[in-house]
């Protein structure tokens, strides 16, 4: 049966960065976009949910008396177009269904929140812009995740890279987001399963940074990569921005977030033949386990597979831009 209507969203990939933006430093985040959340409606006698990655298959007595977080989310996505108060969802089967990896740090749930307020506007026949999405998102961020950077929701939702910074003010904290124009990346992301918490990676660094002089070096010298990349990026020099990438990976394995999966895939990607196949390679996200990528000279086909068959017996799972 077709879908009466079908939208998605992608998932993110944090390019360079990551806690060094705890400390003010400047960040670099990509959309993923061939690795999306699908969200599909179809005709249905009742409401009813289906997720079959995470296995949640509710009719409508269970849907109207569940408060699962994709739930939540379908309620208020429902709400945003409709003058019910509680919301009701019409009589649809709702799909939902992810290339996403969860627990990864690639935005699979800020993604599903986009994918089904999109596909909710679509239904009521409703115009929307990136920011509307955007700012369901991060409502739907901060219920689940406290004080989110924000990051998560604006670049999923414009569907464009970002640079992050974030400045202390006054009254607390601000976050200053830049839309970048980015040349076609090819990336091969390798999965070595879930990462530890975030907040974990976090508080491990923030410890070091109270008591090890050489961590706020480390931590600005990042925030001088990003620079660099962005200067890298701006002319469309993998080669440098590769290097960069290296560097970066290096910082944070001083910083104590890689793993021993981790840099074996970087040093694969160091070591590969044809050697510089891979211009550069790092973790991404939090740390501690996670997935990390690679950034590939051209041609991208052959070294891709040259990369693939070093990768493959070292993860979980392989993504290709």
């Amino acid at each position: 049966m077709e879908p009466l209507l079908y939208a998605s969203a992608p998932g993110k990939l944090i390019l360079m960065g990551e806690h060094a933006v705890v400390y003010g430093e400047p960040g670099l985040v990509l959309p993923l976009p061939h690795l999306r959340a699908f969200v599909s409606f179809y005709p249905a006698d009742t409401p009813q949910l289906h997720a079959p990655d995470l296995k949640l298959f509710l009719d409508e007595k269970a849907l109207n008396a569940s408060q699962h977080p994709l739930v939540i989310t379908l309620r208020r996505a429902c709400a945003s177009f409709t003058a019910h108060h509680p919301p009701t969802l019409p009589a649809l089967k709702y799909l939902i269904q992810s290339d996403i990896p969860v627990k990864r740090g690639m935005g699979s749930g800020t993604a599903i929140s986009c994918a089904v307020f999109k596909a909710f506007a679509a239904y009521y026949q409703q115009e929307v812009t990136h920011s509307d999405i955007e700012a369901f998102a991060q409502q739907m961020d901060q219920m689940y995740h406290g004080q989110p950077s924000g990051i998560d929701a604006a670049v999923i939702a414009h569907e464009r890279p970002l640079r992050f910074q974030r400045t202390v003010t006054a009254t607390g904290s601000a976050a200053q987001i830049r839309f970048l124009d980015v040349p076609p990346l090819p990336l091969l992301i390798a999965d070595t399963g879930p990462a530890q918490p975030t907040a974990e990676a976090v508080a491990r660094v923030a410890q070091r940074y109270q008591h090890e002089p050489q961590v706020p070096q480390v931590i600005r010298r990042i925030g001088e990569l990003v620079i660099a990349a962005e200067q890298a990026l701006a002319v469309s020099n993998l080669s440098a921005l590769g290097a960069l990438l290296f560097e970066n990976h290096a910082c944070l394995q001083t910083l104590g977030v890689s793993s021993p999966a981790l840099d074996q895939l970087v040093l694969a990607a160091q070591t590969v033949e044809p050697r510089g196949a891979v211009a550069g390679a790092k973790l991404s996200g939090a740390g501690l386990g996670g997935i990390c990528f690679a950034l590939l000279h051209p041609p991208e086909a052959v070294h891709r597979k040259a990369l693939h068959g070093r990768w493959a017996p070292l993860c979980q799972g392989l993504y290709g831009e």
